[in-house]
């Protein structure tokens, strides 16, 4: 079963109001340079296009697949065998919210954080003692999963 996340829309939001309403105030008022004038446009481009960035994790019984998709293009791939995995640790991430992060062997580690249903973490678990992975849950995520 396909977990999906999207990125927080609000921080983003916010920024490209705030980035927009100083670049259109500035402009007005022909105080901008030209450099920082293209700077923040392609900025304000950026961050708008993040907007569309979501996030894919599949747990099959033989791996761990997790992409980061812009629309449906996928952007980054990753597929991860038991042998390639060290350590899943299971953490709280925020006030009410449980994370999981992928500790590899070799490349960055996969964070899993705000993805729905919150069945990838017992998914994650199965996944672990199946394979016989080393797990390790704070004290903090054993408190919310009680």
């Amino acid at each position: 079963m396909p977990y999906r996340a999207k990125t927080q829309t609000f921080p983003l939001l916010l920024l490209l109001f705030l980035m927009l309403s100083s670049v259109l105030s500035s402009s007005l008022l022909n105080s901008l340079s030209t450099e920082y004038l293209v700077f923040a446009i392609l900025f304000c481009l950026f961050t708008f296009f993040t907007l569309f960035i979501h996030y894919e994790c599949k747990v099959d019984p033989n791996h761990v697949s997790y992409r980061v998709l812009f629309f449906s293009w996928p952007l980054y791939k990753r597929t991860l065998s038991p042998n390639e995995i060290n350590q899943i640790k299971f953490k709280r991430v925020g006030w009410n919210t449980k994370g999981a992060i992928i500790k590899t062997q070799k490349g960055p580690h996969v964070r899993i954080t705000h993805f729905t249903p919150e069945d990838v973490y017992t998914d994650l678990t199965n996944f672990a003692a199946a394979h016989n992975l080393s797990v390790y849950k704070t004290n903090d995520y054993l408190i919310l999963d009680r």
